[in-house]
């Protein structure tokens, strides 16, 4: 009995702490990536919060037509780097569950922040787009066509998919561990 419950423990701890470590992770790199172009735009961090609601306050910054519409992006594409990078340098071997498991989610994660840059440019060009949202931002102050966006974000999408799921089967181990303790009785 004992050599059942502690692999289910192990995962049910694992699935935790990861994510917690997502929500975490992601909220840091996507409020960062944003103070970051911030910073780069002459500005300073003055306040920070992670987590659900998560905001960043930069002062004093100058934006430009550049940096305007970067300092929107950047909130999804720091993650989305680092995710790749996550994947480039990820082991399948590797037996550790919470290893597993926050990969698989923090890139699950990653794939669908992208779908509102998918579908937003949409909303965007109906003129019902969400007020205040980062992509609608970006799209009012880059000046671009309204397809592009979702063009970009959905070849953003498909290449960490195939570089994660198809090259790197980030999702093999997950489902082979859910799998395995399912079967346990």
């Amino acid at each position: 009995m004992e050599n059942n419950s502690k692999p289910k423990l192990q995962f049910a701890l694992s699935l935790i702490a990861a994510l917690v470590l997502v929500l975490y992770g992601y909220t840091f790199l996507h409020e960062i990536g944003h103070g970051l172009i911030g910073t780069i735009a002459g500005g300073r961090i003055t306040r920070l919060k992670l987590g659900f609601d998560a905001r960043i306050h930069i002062a004093d910054a100058s934006y430009n037509q550049v940096t305007g519409p970067l300092m929107n992006a950047f909130g999804a594409l720091l993650p989305y780097i680092c995710c790749f990078f996550m994947a480039v340098f990820y082991r399948k071997n590797i037996k550790n569950y919470l290893y597993h498991i926050f990969h698989f989610t923090f890139s699950a994660v990653v794939l669908g922040s992208l779908l509102a840059w998918i579908f937003v440019p949409f909303l965007y060009a109906k003129g019902s787009a969400p007020v205040g949202d980062d992509v609608t931002r970006f799209l009012t102050q880059s000046g671009l066509q309204f397809w592009i966006v979702p063009l970009g974000a959905l070849l953003l999408q498909l290449l960490l998919f195939y570089f994660a799921f198809i090259v790197k089967k980030m999702h093999q181990p997950y489902f082979e561990i859910t799998t395995k303790l399912g079967r346990r009785e």
